[in-house]
């Protein structure tokens, strides 16, 4: 099974509280058993409970990809520890622009970084990450992560992106993608989704319609 709909701390917006790689996915500590059963055997790495600055938002606070992953500098000494110990390489980003899910788009080729970022801290994400990394709007919108979802097999884009956009993005990431939204409209996937190469989980109100555009644009079906 490569696809499931679900919720984290009772939402549907699970890709606020949940992110994932193809090395390892996280999730609040609140989360059930069975959450944890079913994302691990979805995305189909280990699941690890835990918090990012305190919160449960993890996925407005965690970028990254299978070589490591950047969290903001006012993470919690035993957040950064936990992700240290699960065997990743983190990066501690001083960027005033906290929400760094929302501010990066990466997978394990490349990456895009907000543009109003500064470009000598992007430089050293890109460098922890093991990826160039460019600054650039999409669509106008400068915080790219909140826009759209990358894995290393597809892309979901923003659903008003133009043509000649989301072909550059497609060879930048090395992946080809597709427009989309999730849980009944809502423009802003990363919200609404957690994916890697292996599956992914999107919010119990995507409609079955929205199932079938992002399984096409993440990779899963023929196209």
């Amino acid at each position: 099974m490569h696809a499931a709909k679900g919720r984290l701390v009772g939402s549907d917006y699970v890709g606020l509280f949940g992110w994932a790689s193809d090395r390892i996915a996280l999730v609040p500590l609140s989360t059930s058993r069975g959450t944890i059963a079913k994302f691990r055997e979805v995305l189909g790495v280990e699941v690890l409970p835990t918090g990012m600055c305190g919160s449960d938002f993890i996925g407005i606070f965690v970028a990254g990809n299978s070589k490591g992953v950047v969290v903001p500098a006012m993470a919690e000494d035993y957040e950064i520890a936990a992700l240290k110990k699960a065997g990743l390489n983190v990066h501690i980003c001083p960027d005033d622009r906290t929400a760094l899910g929302n501010n990066l788009l990466v997978n394990d080729r490349a990456g895009i970084a907000n543009p109003r970022m500064d470009p000598a801290e992007v430089k050293k994400i890109g460098d922890a990450l093991g990826i160039e990394m460019v600054q650039q709007p999409i669509s106008d919108l400068p915080t790219v992560g909140a826009v759209c979802v990358v894995t290393n097999r597809g892309l979901l884009a923003y659903n008003n992106i133009k043509p000649a956009q989301l072909k550059e993005l497609e060879i930048l990431f090395g992946v080809r993608g597709a427009i989309g939204t999730a849980c009944m409209g809502v423009p802003f996937t990363h919200l609404c989704i957690i994916a890697n190469s292996h599956g992914f989980i999107a919010g119990e109100g995507t409609s079955g319609f929205e199932t079938g555009r992002i399984d096409e644009a993440l990779g899963f079906l023929e196209r």
